[in-house]
C-alpha cells in the first residue's frame, strides 16, 4: 500500500508538470498568433472590384499582369483557330476529292461506290 501511495504522488507530480507545460505552450502559441498572424492577414484580403470601375493594370502585381496577358493571348489564339476551322474543313474535302479522283483515274483498282457518293438513308 505504501508503494501505491508513492506511485500516486509521483503521477500527480507528473500530471501537474504536464499541465503547467501545456499552459506555457498555450501562452506561447497565443503570443505567436497575435504577433505574426495579424500582419499578413490584411494583405490576404481579396481585392473587391466592381464591374463598372476600371482598374489600370499598374495596380496589379506582375504575376497578375502576366496572367492577364496570357489570358488575352489565349483568347486571341482560340478565336483565330475557330475562325480558320471552316477553311480547314474545305481544304480537307478538296484533298480527299482530289485523292479519290487520282485513284479513279489510275483505273488500276476499283473504288467502292461508298467512297464516291454520299450514303443514302432509306426510311421504311
Amino acid at each position: 500500500m505504501a508503494g501505491d501511495a508513492e506511485w500516486e504522488v509521483e503521477e500527480e507530480g507528473e500530471v501537474e508538470k504536464l499541465e503547467s507545460d501545456v499552459r506555457e505552450m498555450c501562452k506561447k502559441i497565443s503570443e505567436y498568433r497575435q504577433t505574426t498572424l495579424t500582419d499578413p492577414l490584411p494583405s490576404l484580403k481579396p481585392l473587391t472590384i466592381s464591374a463598372e470601375a476600371e482598374v489600370p493594370l499598374v495596380l496589379l502585381g506582375t504575376e497578375e499582369q502576366e496572367c492577364g496577358q496570357r489570358k488575352i493571348q489565349l483568347h486571341e489564339t482560340v478565336s483565330r483557330n475557330a475562325a480558320n476551322i471552316p477553311i480547314l474543313v474545305k481544304r480537307m474535302r478538296e484533298c480527299v476529292e482530289e485523292g479519290i479522283h487520282k485513284l479513279d483515274s489510275l483505273n488500276r483498282r476499283t473504288i467502292p461506290p461508298a467512297f464516291r457518293k454520299k450514303p443514302r438513308i432509306i426510311i421504311p
